[in-house]
């Protein structure tokens, strides 16, 4: 019973701190969404804060789990990871289409919980991107004049500004909902394809060297 009432004040508390943000939202309204007495806000939560940071973690952990996951059954498969991100990243903001908004209102409007919810995960997912694109550099998979850290908010922009702007982007990209899925393959290859080392280039940075030297 437990679980069920803070899923379901979790599930009704998001869609309107993401419409009004965490100062415009009472106690009150929270408990009415949730057909439910505020007093258990503050039994499961410990108060408002407590269930606005339960919110936050909903929508930010599954990202981090699934790159964890990714890790641990191969950390040495870089680009599968990097496409397991893209994937769920898609996932999350499909599911919770309120992801974007929540983001958008910590930058503009920041509370306490862009500190220790928000940055705790965005630091946490771009440290598991972080090495695992600087693996792959290690391993000549990439081209070496990547900075891994710039690769990385690359990687995060490409795949998030989509959702970001989707309100803007509908009436020249039709039926984007069903299109989510293609934007993301084709981000990703794209992506990669700007920061995969190829054989070629290789052949000819040793041109280059052996040129210098004659």
């Amino acid at each position: 019973m437990g679980n069920d009432a803070r899923k379901k004040f979790i599930e009704t508390a998001t869609p309107l701190f993401a419409a009004k943000g965490y100062h415009g939202v009472s106690i009150r309204e929270l408990a009415q969404a949730a057909g439910a007495n505020s007093a258990l806000i503050s039994y499961y939560f410990g108060g408002k804060e407590g269930l606005y940071a339960a919110v936050l973690e909903n929508l930010f952990m599954p990202v981090q789990e699934l790159l964890q996951s990714a890790q641990s059954r191969d950390s040495a498969d870089s680009l599968q990871t990097l496409h397991m991100y893209t994937q769920a990243v898609a996932t999350i903001h499909t599911k919770f289409p309120y992801l974007s908004k929540f983001i958008h209102r910590e930058l503009v409007d920041p509370t306490q919980f862009l500190e220790t919810v928000v940055k705790k995960y965005i630091k946490q997912i771009q440290n598991i991107l972080h090495n695992t694109i600087g693996h792959s550099l290690a391993a000549g998979c990439f081209r070496r004049e990547i900075e891994p850290s710039y690769a990385v908010v690359a990687l995060a922009g490409m795949m998030n500004f989509y959702f970001l702007v989707k309100p803007l982007i509908e009436d020249f990209v039709p039926d984007t909902q069903a299109k989510n899925n293609d934007y993301v393959n084709q981000a990703i290859d794209i992506y990669l394809n700007g920061i995969i080392q190829r054989d070629n280039e290789d052949k000819e940075d040793k041109e280059d060297k052996e040129d210098k030297n004659e």
